[in-house]
């Protein structure tokens, strides 16, 4: 199962991680839906913190990027999806 985390200009990019590390160490798929560069810078941020947090525990995240289209309320709107790659450092 898929968990995608609705990113925001206003979220806070530690709770993020935390909520991510949680689906990760549940075997969940983790993708995160952004709307905006303040939702962009979010995300990045929260995905350095989650690399970190990922290290200390031996696992390697990373991710690629697509693009995402929604129709909504008569407008087309153009989402950043970042998907996330786990590993295994050991």
């Amino acid at each position: 199962m898929e968990n995608i985390f609705k990113v925001s200009g206003n979220t806070n990019s530690q709770k993020l991680a935390v909520a991510m590390m949680k689906a990760i160490q549940n075997q969940e798929i983790v993708s995160m839906r952004c709307l905006g560069a303040n939702a962009i810078n979010q995300a990045v941020k929260s995905l350095c913190i989650l690399r970190g947090m990922g290290q200390s525990i031996g696992l390697d995240i990373s991710f690629f990027s697509t693009f995402d289209m929604e129709y909504k309320d008569g407008d087309n709107l153009t989402f950043i999806k970042f998907h996330l790659i786990i590993k295994s450092i050991y």
